[in-house]
């Protein structure tokens, strides 16, 4: 009588090994890659978005593996609490887009420089960069209008869009960033007066080469600078640029 106890114990050590089989099957086919399971710093991940838009040629040697040491990454330099405060990707034939919600998430950040890349697209939402003193965008192609967010920077000291193609009116609400002290619009294709700056800290200004037309607001500010700061914009006139305006009536 024990021989069917047998067969059914049998059985049932057959069926074990095939049970643990079909389990981790089913466990390793859900669960994520490593590579995603990996918590990485928010300013690294900031980083590798960026890259994932920016970098079409895979040029930058941010890696997801390296992603804990990102402040090693060439171009990133850290504060001594691991937060990215400058980021200075200039001369890197970077070819893509200044995606949204990418480099803006650096929250410590001081100083970015895209500089002389191959970026397009318009310039991104930079209203998350609450620190950040150097923005240099220039020598790219990026377009649309100069973004709102520009002039919430309060602590901006140096702001470079010159060698792009962007258009619309110069914002007057530059005006408000007291601190600013190098400013470069030219080589875009602006259009519109030129607004009354009257920031005394400002001591670099450009916004020759564009479409710009009126009467250059006479300000202290603006006094300061000699034609060659308005230059090849044919319908500006005015004092500052020898030029007389035409009348009106």
């Amino acid at each position: 009588m024990a021989k069917p106890h047998y067969h059914f114990l049998q059985s049932v050590l057959l069926f074990i090994p095939l049970l643990y089989f079909h389990y981790n099957f089913i466990l390793g086919s859900s669960s994520p890659s490593p590579a995603k399971t990996l918590l990485l710093p928010s300013d690294s991940s900031a980083l590798l978005d960026f890259k994932s838009k920016a970098d079409l040629r895979n040029v930058l040697d941010f890696s997801a593996k390296t992603g804990s040491g990102f402040c090693k990454w060439g171009g990133v330099q850290c504060s001594d609490s691991n937060r990215a405060v400058k980021v200075v990707l200039e001369n890197m034939n970077l070819g893509g887009v200044f995606a949204p919600d990418t480099l803006t998430q650096l929250r410590q950040l001081r100083v970015l420089s895209l500089r002389n890349n191959s970026l397009t697209g318009p310039v991104p939402d930079l209203s998350g960069l609450v620190n950040l003193k150097v923005l240099f965008l220039c020598r790219n192609y990026f377009s649309g209008a100069v973004p709102p967010s520009v002039s919430t920077l309060h602590r901006l000291k140096t702001l470079d869009l010159s060698y792009n193609m962007l258009a619309g009116s110069i914002p007057l609400s530059l005006n408000g960033l007291e601190r600013l002290y190098f400013l470069r619009l030219d080589f875009n294709r602006f259009h519109g007066p030129v607004p009354p700056f009257n920031l005394s800290s400002l001591q670099v200004f450009n916004v020759s080469h564009n479409d710009l037309a009126g009467a250059v607001p006479v300000t202290p500010t603006l006094s300061r600078f000699n034609t060659s700061s308005f230059a090849l914009n044919s319908r500006l006139c005015g004092a500052i640029v020898h030029r007389q305006c035409r009348s009106t009536r």
